[in-house]
């Protein structure tokens, strides 16, 4: 074996640790602004809840009906804010897990329970928008699934 030969073989290994290295590095780096997308979108819906902290007393009274109140009852309009709010955070976390930029099981460690909080909280609400054409199809498929689970529990 020849000093070239030696000299190819040490920088296909190097090359192939610094490829390797990066791309590690890469998808930590898209790991962490999927999270902080992710809290950003919760951070939210925190910071909507306790300048409005009647927006859950709205949610608990939500009736089939309520949408075409939004411009003409303040608390509904207020709510449906805060509603949107909770939606964009639930299509914000069904994208990044549907598109693996966050891995399955960090998904379900951190932000799965913060969802069946926000639905619990919301039920009435996201069912009447899971109902309306602008509704995300990903979102529709997911609340769907969760009120199979939550019906199965209560």
């Amino acid at each position: 074996m020849s000093i070239t030969d030696i000299s190819q073989t040490v920088a296909i290994i190097v090359t192939i640790v610094a490829f390797t290295v990066t791309q590690y590095s890469n998808r930590k780096a898209v790991n962490a602004v999927s999270f902080n997308r992710m809290a950003d979108a919760y951070d939210n819906i925190v910071k909507y809840r306790l300048q409005h902290p009647e927006v859950l007393d709205t949610a608990s009274k939500w009736a089939k009906g309520d949408l075409n109140k939004i411009g003409k009852d303040a608390d509904i309009t207020k709510y449906y804010s805060y509603g949107e709010f909770c939606i964009s955070f639930c299509d914000v976390c069904l994208y990044h897990s549907s598109s693996n930029l966050i891995s399955k099981r960090s998904f379900n460690d951190y932000y799965l329970g913060l969802m069946d909080l926000v639905a619990t909280e919301n039920q009435r609400f996201f069912a009447d928008i899971a109902e309306q054409k602008y509704c995300s199809k990903a979102f529709k498929q997911w609340f769907a699934r969760w009120m199979g689970k939550a019906t199965d529990t209560n």
